[in-house]
Protein backbone atom coordinates (compact mmCIF):
# COMPACT_ATOMS: atom_id res chain seq x y z
CA UNK A 1 0.00 0.00 0.00
CA UNK A 2 1.35 3.41 -0.93
CA UNK A 3 2.58 5.43 2.06
CA UNK A 4 0.79 8.66 2.90
CA UNK A 5 1.22 11.08 5.78
CA UNK A 6 -1.73 11.43 8.18
CA UNK A 7 -2.14 15.10 7.30
CA UNK A 8 -2.23 14.41 3.56
CA UNK A 9 -4.68 11.56 4.15
CA UNK A 10 -7.12 13.75 6.09
CA UNK A 11 -6.83 16.60 3.61
CA UNK A 12 -7.87 14.13 0.91
CA UNK A 13 -10.79 12.89 3.03
CA UNK A 14 -12.15 16.35 3.79
CA UNK A 15 -11.61 17.62 0.26
CA UNK A 16 -13.67 14.65 -0.93
CA UNK A 17 -16.62 14.98 1.45
CA UNK A 18 -16.92 18.77 1.20
CA UNK A 19 -19.15 18.97 4.28
CA UNK A 20 -21.40 16.07 3.29
CA UNK A 21 -23.98 15.51 6.03
CA UNK A 22 -22.86 18.54 8.02
CA UNK A 23 -26.28 20.04 8.60
CA UNK A 24 -28.14 16.82 9.35
CA UNK A 25 -25.55 14.77 11.20
CA UNK A 26 -26.86 13.53 14.51
CA UNK A 27 -24.45 14.10 17.35
CA UNK A 28 -23.45 11.69 20.08
CA UNK A 29 -23.09 14.78 22.31
CA UNK A 30 -26.83 14.90 22.76
CA UNK A 31 -26.49 11.90 25.09
CA UNK A 32 -24.44 14.09 27.42
CA UNK A 33 -26.43 17.33 27.33
CA UNK A 34 -27.50 16.95 30.96
CA UNK A 35 -23.90 16.70 32.16
CA UNK A 36 -22.69 19.55 29.95
CA UNK A 37 -25.55 21.76 31.10
CA UNK A 38 -24.55 21.16 34.72
CA UNK A 39 -21.08 22.63 34.15
CA UNK A 40 -20.41 26.00 35.76
CA UNK A 41 -18.71 27.34 32.63
CA UNK A 42 -19.17 27.25 28.87
CA UNK A 43 -15.58 27.02 27.60
CA UNK A 44 -15.11 23.88 25.49
CA UNK A 45 -12.08 22.60 23.60
CA UNK A 46 -12.76 20.22 20.72
CA UNK A 47 -9.77 18.16 19.59
CA UNK A 48 -9.99 17.01 15.97
CA UNK A 49 -13.08 18.89 14.83
CA UNK A 50 -13.09 17.37 11.34
CA UNK A 51 -15.99 18.72 9.27
CA UNK A 52 -17.51 20.42 12.31
CA UNK A 53 -20.72 18.48 13.01
CA UNK A 54 -20.02 18.33 16.76
CA UNK A 55 -18.71 21.89 16.70
CA UNK A 56 -22.06 22.98 15.30
CA UNK A 57 -24.00 21.24 18.10
CA UNK A 58 -21.83 22.87 20.75
CA UNK A 59 -22.14 26.33 19.21
CA UNK A 60 -25.91 25.97 18.86
CA UNK A 61 -26.13 25.14 22.57
CA UNK A 62 -24.31 28.30 23.53
CA UNK A 63 -20.84 26.98 24.28
CA UNK A 64 -17.73 29.02 23.54
CA UNK A 65 -15.89 26.52 21.37
CA UNK A 66 -12.22 26.36 20.52
CA UNK A 67 -11.84 23.69 17.82
CA UNK A 68 -8.54 22.22 16.70
CA UNK A 69 -7.52 20.08 13.75
CA UNK A 70 -4.36 19.72 11.68
CA UNK A 71 -6.15 19.41 8.33
CA UNK A 72 -6.40 22.63 6.35
CA UNK A 73 -9.17 21.01 4.30
CA UNK A 74 -11.20 20.37 7.46
CA UNK A 75 -10.79 23.99 8.50
CA UNK A 76 -11.97 25.16 5.10
CA UNK A 77 -15.21 23.22 5.68
CA UNK A 78 -15.80 24.65 9.16
CA UNK A 79 -14.61 28.25 8.84
CA UNK A 80 -17.46 29.65 6.75
CA UNK A 81 -20.19 27.62 8.42
CA UNK A 82 -19.26 28.34 12.03
CA UNK A 83 -17.71 31.79 12.38
CA UNK A 84 -18.61 31.69 16.10
CA UNK A 85 -16.04 28.98 16.77
CA UNK A 86 -12.40 29.79 17.45
CA UNK A 87 -10.45 27.57 15.04
CA UNK A 88 -6.84 26.67 15.80
CA UNK A 89 -4.71 24.70 13.34
CA UNK A 90 -2.84 22.30 15.61
CA UNK A 91 -1.21 18.87 15.48
CA UNK A 92 -2.33 16.91 18.55
CA UNK A 93 1.08 15.21 18.81
CA UNK A 94 2.50 18.47 20.18
CA UNK A 95 1.68 20.52 23.32
CA UNK A 96 -1.45 22.64 22.96
CA UNK A 97 -1.04 26.43 22.86
CA UNK A 98 -3.49 27.01 25.72
CA UNK A 99 -2.93 27.97 29.34
CA UNK A 100 -3.46 25.65 32.28
CA UNK A 101 -7.09 25.34 33.47
CA UNK A 102 -8.46 27.06 30.34
CA UNK A 103 -11.51 24.86 29.66
CA UNK A 104 -14.58 23.50 31.41
CA UNK A 105 -14.75 20.51 29.05
CA UNK A 106 -12.66 18.85 26.36
CA UNK A 107 -14.27 16.77 23.62
CA UNK A 108 -12.62 14.41 21.17
CA UNK A 109 -14.67 12.20 18.85
CA UNK A 110 -12.75 9.55 16.92
CA UNK A 111 -9.58 11.61 16.68
CA UNK A 112 -7.26 10.15 19.35
CA UNK A 113 -6.99 6.50 18.31
CA UNK A 114 -4.27 7.37 15.80
CA UNK A 115 -1.61 7.64 18.51
CA UNK A 116 0.44 4.89 20.12
CA UNK A 117 0.34 4.51 23.90
CA UNK A 118 3.19 6.84 24.89
CA UNK A 119 1.71 9.64 22.78
CA UNK A 120 -1.78 8.96 24.17
CA UNK A 121 -0.46 9.22 27.71
CA UNK A 122 1.10 12.60 26.92
CA UNK A 123 -2.05 13.84 25.20
CA UNK A 124 -4.25 12.85 28.13
CA UNK A 125 -1.80 14.64 30.42
CA UNK A 126 -2.17 17.75 28.27
CA UNK A 127 -5.95 17.48 28.45
CA UNK A 128 -5.75 17.28 32.23
CA UNK A 129 -3.50 20.33 32.27
CA UNK A 130 -5.95 22.40 30.22
CA UNK A 131 -9.07 21.40 32.16
CA UNK A 132 -10.35 23.28 35.16
CA UNK A 133 -10.75 21.24 38.38
CA UNK A 134 -13.79 19.00 37.98
CA UNK A 135 -13.74 19.50 34.21
CA UNK A 136 -15.13 16.85 31.88
CA UNK A 137 -13.41 14.95 29.09
CA UNK A 138 -15.75 13.27 26.57
CA UNK A 139 -13.94 10.88 24.27
CA UNK A 140 -14.74 8.36 21.55
CA UNK A 141 -12.29 5.74 20.28
CA UNK A 142 -12.32 2.88 17.79
CA UNK A 143 -13.53 -0.36 19.39
CA UNK A 144 -11.73 -3.69 18.99
CA UNK A 145 -15.17 -5.03 18.03
CA UNK A 146 -15.48 -2.75 14.99
CA UNK A 147 -15.39 -4.51 11.61
CA UNK A 148 -12.44 -2.33 10.53
CA UNK A 149 -10.23 -3.56 13.39
CA UNK A 150 -8.83 -6.49 11.42
CA UNK A 151 -8.35 -4.62 8.14
CA UNK A 152 -5.26 -2.88 6.84
CA UNK A 153 -5.63 0.90 6.88
CA UNK A 154 -3.87 3.65 4.90
CA UNK A 155 -2.69 5.26 8.15
CA UNK A 156 -1.97 3.71 11.55
CA UNK A 157 -4.87 3.49 13.97
CA UNK A 158 -5.47 1.68 17.23
CA UNK A 159 -8.49 -0.07 18.71
CA UNK A 160 -9.72 -0.11 22.30
CA UNK A 161 -11.79 -2.25 24.62
CA UNK A 162 -13.65 -0.89 27.62
CA UNK A 163 -10.82 -2.21 29.79
CA UNK A 164 -7.96 -0.70 27.79
CA UNK A 165 -9.77 2.65 27.64
CA UNK A 166 -10.32 2.53 31.39
CA UNK A 167 -6.60 1.93 31.90
CA UNK A 168 -5.85 5.27 30.24
CA UNK A 169 -7.88 7.11 32.88
CA UNK A 170 -6.89 5.48 36.16
CA UNK A 171 -6.40 8.92 37.77
CA UNK A 172 -9.75 10.27 36.55
CA UNK A 173 -13.28 9.84 37.85
CA UNK A 174 -15.17 7.64 35.39
CA UNK A 175 -18.63 9.15 34.88
CA UNK A 176 -19.66 6.98 31.93
CA UNK A 177 -18.08 4.32 29.73
CA UNK A 178 -19.88 2.21 27.14
CA UNK A 179 -19.61 0.56 23.76
CA UNK A 180 -22.04 1.89 21.17
CA UNK A 181 -22.84 1.02 17.57
CA UNK A 182 -24.07 3.71 15.22
CA UNK A 183 -24.33 4.55 11.56
CA UNK A 184 -21.13 6.20 10.39
CA UNK A 185 -21.07 7.37 6.77
CA UNK A 186 -23.53 4.66 5.80
CA UNK A 187 -22.04 1.72 7.68
CA UNK A 188 -22.24 0.45 11.26
CA UNK A 189 -19.33 1.51 13.46
CA UNK A 190 -18.54 0.19 16.94
CA UNK A 191 -17.19 2.85 19.28
CA UNK A 192 -15.88 3.07 22.84
CA UNK A 193 -17.45 6.18 24.34
CA UNK A 194 -16.50 7.63 27.70
CA UNK A 195 -16.88 10.63 29.97
CA UNK A 196 -14.23 11.25 32.62
CA UNK A 197 -14.00 13.93 35.26
CA UNK A 198 -10.68 15.51 36.18
CA UNK A 199 -9.71 14.86 39.79
CA UNK A 200 -7.31 17.25 41.47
Amino acid sequence: MKSITPQAYWNQVFNRIQGEGFENASSWLRRYELYLNEMHGKLVLEIGCGSGSDTRVLVEHGYQVTATDFSEAAFALVRDRLPEANLVLHDTRYPFPFADKSFDAVISSLSLHYFEMDAMTRIIGEIGRMLKPGGLFLVRLNSVNDAEATKQQPIERYYYSLESCRELFTDWNERSLQEVTEDYHGRPKVIIEGMFELVR
